[in-house]
């Protein structure tokens, strides 16, 4: 920790005492309904931080698990709300152990109970004064309470990020500015609904409301951790395949990548190109047999007898992905990628539009992949010989409206330069890769 940072720390501390204490000073508190239902609102705050903590680290969200605390400032603005959500942080912090160093526990305690205070503050020169009815003139206020806290949130967070790290602050803010934006706007509707839930309704029904929010939000993080877990297990599982030849290292991930930028140039959808990465990153699991071991660690040239037996590892891997419910769509792309368009290629002697486009498309990727990457019996190739190979294959063992429309994109030239440039947009990162790994998959990128 640098030596600014607690001065820092002291300084929140003191602006979140003295703003509670003009809360504290100008006005009491709410009627009894209110206090009671900004109280269970708070409680439910809490609960939701506490889900927060049963998930894997960088998965919570900030603005769920504020919600129910912005909509107890709506329902009652007083000096109460910003104590109760400053002792709330606390709380949470000791629930999770010993986890955060006493310095962070007390920062984000302060910078809770400041931006509460602040946002309330706000709330009441809007001309706020709680939810007890359903006023829609209440909106503005709320919405002035709500990009307050934000600001307010953002600002102190990026602030000691930014000083602790030696960041430019306003390069940090800049690039949350709209992210933060865009949430307000979702989140408004769900502050003012929450808050006019617990003035209108029995109080338990709108408990059960929060908890449906919060279920809700808790089950949607749990299932993103999943679809990461199964990211970085099929990346593995990549890993393990390219192990066996070191002329090809990083080859699945290439693919995988050029893949999803052939497919773009094609305007094929978002979904599709999910999963058109995913049967690039396993287009050569077929590879993990035994068989091949000894193929792929050869050197030479392969003979006619490794020829016949490469060719059975198209219809291996769809066997092997098969076994997977969720990849059963991409099981044709996995087979058939080794298809030709007039019909000679394997193992199915499919032609034409009878070959799956997701094989026809990854059928690019393997084949460019494979032409820019050095090998002992021949030198990578360069653009231009890659694009004369191209046309002169296209009809053949391209589709050649494919060919045609991938050499007249803009998108073409981004094929031959490092995949780091597009790899985190992708998310195709390399489990675990070590720096000599990075730099040699530019190079092998680049056809160098």
């Amino acid at each position: 920790m640098r030596r600014s940072v607690p001065y820092y720390i002291a300084g929140i501390l003191l602006a979140a005492t003295a703003a509670v204490c003009i809360l504290g000073l100008t006005l009491s508190l709410p009627p009894e309904r209110a206090f009671i239902a900004s109280l269970t609102l708070c409680l439910a705050g809490m609960f939701a931080m506490v889900l927060r903590c049963q998930l894997p680290e960088g998965s919570g969200h900030g603005t769920v698990a504020g919600l129910p605390f912005m909509a107890a400032a709506a329902v009652a603005p007083t000096w109460h709300v910003p104590l109760l959500f400053g002792l709330a942080v606390i709380i949470v912090h000791r629930f999770q152990g010993a986890g955060s160093p006493g310095w962070k526990i007390v920062f984000n305690a302060g910078q809770s109970v400041l931006a509460s205070a602040l946002s309330i503050l706000v709330y009441r020169a809007m001309g706020g004064r709680g939810l007890v009815a359903l006023n829609l003139s209440e909106w503005g206020a709320v919405i002035g309470l709500i990009v307050t806290h934000a600001l307010a949130n953002t600002i102190l967070v990026h602030g000691i990020i930014a000083m602790n790290e030696g960041k430019p602050f306003f390069a940090m803010l800049r690039r949350n500015v709209i992210g933060m934006v865009v949430i307000d706007v979702f989140v408004t509707p769900l502050v003012f609904g929450l808050g006019i839930a617990f003035t209108m309704l029995q109080i338990p029904l709108a408990c059960l409301l929060t908890l449906t929010l919060l279920g809700a939000h808790y089950f949607y993080v749990q299932g993103q951790q999943l679809a990461k877990v199964h990211q970085e297990l099929l990346q593995l599982m990549v890993k393990a395949i390219e192990a066996r030849d070191p002329y090809t290292s990083g080859h699945s991930r290439r693919v995988s990548w050029m893949s999803v930028c052939i497919a773009e140039v094609l305007n094929v959808s978002q979904r599709q190109r999910e999963r058109i990465k995913i049967a690039g990153l396993l287009h050569d699991v077929g590879k993990m047999h035994e068989k091949y071991a000894s193929i792929l660690a050869s050197t030479e040239r392969l003979t006619k007898d490794q020829w016949i037996t490469m060719q059975e590892h198209p219809g291996e891997g769809a066997e092997l992905v098969g076994t997977i419910s969720q990849l059963h769509d991409i099981v044709p792309a996995v087979r058939h990628h080794h298809e030709a368009w007039d019909g000679s290629g394997y193992p199915d002697r499919l032609e034409g539009e009878a070959i799956p486009l997701w094989a026809r498309i990854i059928a690019f990727a393997d084949t460019i992949d494979a032409m820019t990457t050095d090998r002992p019996y021949r030198r990578a190739m360069t653009e231009a010989e890659v694009r004369a190979e191209v046309i002169r294959c296209a009809g053949k063992q391209f589709d050649p409206s494919i060919a045609e429309t991938l050499l007249a994109s803009p998108r073409w030239p981004a094929l031959f330069g490092p995949i780091e440039a597009d790899g985190t947009r992708y998310g195709l990162e390399l489990v675990g890769s070590s720096a000599s790994e990075t730099t040699q998959a530019k190079r092998d990128a680049k056809g160098a």
